[in-house]
């Protein structure tokens, strides 16, 4: 009993000074070696020390037995650990997989608890269901979501080149993606309305997302037949984005409208763009 104790405060003493390579030893010796003083604590230790080492396998299978155990502080590296191995992946294989891990993590943890994976396993879902067109799934992963709750605060952070760069905050991508789904599963009535929601919420956007939400504005009401208003949205964003699909619609826009001679001008300059 105070061998084990001793084992403890070196191993606490290691985790300190941040050493969890170490520390890790010590406590994978009391979690196996000691069952006579087994302690929920040891095993929570030792897997955040393996956590910290990026061994997330070890990791996750000293997690799984202590979940065995009814120990919920485990839950957040639990959850970690699947992000991790299962969902911050290059290529999904194995879509049941997939979600099984994006499911487990949501159950595991909560989005008010802002150390969790859960916010991030939500929009990554999200862009997994844009990017493959599932749009009706991707309503399933909106409703997991609080915008209210949501970050609006651009991620910073230093490349690997040492330059600071940033990235759109977690509100910005809630609403990017849910605008598209809601004009995608027609519901143009409520897209138009969670832009303008966006427009004001979203304190500052990155890389022009509130050019990309004022056109799904656009295109939500050229679908509800207000090509006037649709057609004076796009005319407001042109400037910044002078692009030739944007061209192609507001060339589409003037035709309807009868004014042949823009429409023209404006299908020139979408033709001639990557000329």
């Amino acid at each position: 009993m105070a061998q084990a104790y001793e084992k403890r405060q070196e191993a606490k003493h290691f985790m300190a000074e941040g050493n969890f390579q170490e520390a890790s030893l010590i406590y994978q010796d009391l979690w196996i070696n000691y069952p006579e003083v087994n302690n929920v604590w040891d095993g929570y230790h030792y897997a955040r020390c393996l956590y910290k080492l990026k061994d997330y396998q070890a990791s996750l299978d000293v997690c799984r037995e202590l979940f065995t155990m009814h120990h919920q502080s485990i839950n957040n590296i639990y959850a970690w650990n699947i992000y991790y191995l299962e969902i911050d992946i290059e290529e999904v294989t194995d879509i049941e997989k997939y979600l099984k891990a994006a499911n487990a993590i949501i159950n595991l943890c909560n989005q008010q608890d802002s150390y969790s994976p859960y916010t991030r396993t939500a929009l990554k879902m999200l862009k997994y269901c844009d990017v493959k067109g599932k749009f009706e799934m991707a309503l399933q992963w909106v409703a997991k979501l609080n915008p209210d709750e949501l970050s609006s605060e651009p991620f910073r952070f230093t490349d690997s080149s040492g330059k600071q760069r940033q990235i759109s905050s977690d509100k910005e991508k809630y609403f990017l993606s849910y605008t598209k789904v809601l004009l995608k599963t027609c519901q143009y009535g409520k897209c138009i309305e969670e832009c303008q929601k966006a427009l004001v919420q979203v304190e500052r956007f990155i890389n022009d997302g509130d050019v990309w939400l004022r056109k799904n504005a656009a295109d939500a009401m050229i679908e509800m037949g207000n090509d006037g208003e649709a057609l004076k949205e796009y005319l407001n964003f042109y400037p910044r984005k002078k692009l030739w699909f944007i061209q192609h619609e507001i060339a589409r826009l003037y035709f309807r409208l009868g004014d042949t001679d823009k429409a023209i001008d404006y299908g020139l300059a979408a033709a001639l763009f990557s000329v």
